[in-house]
């Protein structure tokens, strides 16, 4: 996953990588991600947080990811932009 809390959102880098069990997500913010909705991953929680208080959504953990909440957000349930 990138770390999006060491590179950008709209080029990240293939530099900037962290463990999917380690990051934090922020799901249901507004950035449009290269393939529709998706995660927003970070190595620091404050990190999340801080994405999350400007672009929505909610800052959660690899454990809370599962098949429903990955169905949700690939139909743009979960979008904070979405009406």
């Amino acid at each position: 996953m990138h770390d999006i809390g060491e590179t950008s959102w709209q080029e990240p880098s293939d530099n900037a990588y962290i463990r999917a069990v380690d990051a934090w997500y922020v799901v249901g913010h507004d950035q449009p991600g290269a393939m529709g909705h998706t995660l927003a991953s970070f190595g620091e929680q404050d990190q999340a947080k801080k994405f999350s208080d400007e672009h929505g959504g909610e800052v959660i953990r690899f454990e809370d990811i599962d098949l429903e909440l990955l169905g949700e957000l690939g139909r743009g349930e979960l979008d904070a932009g979405a009406p």
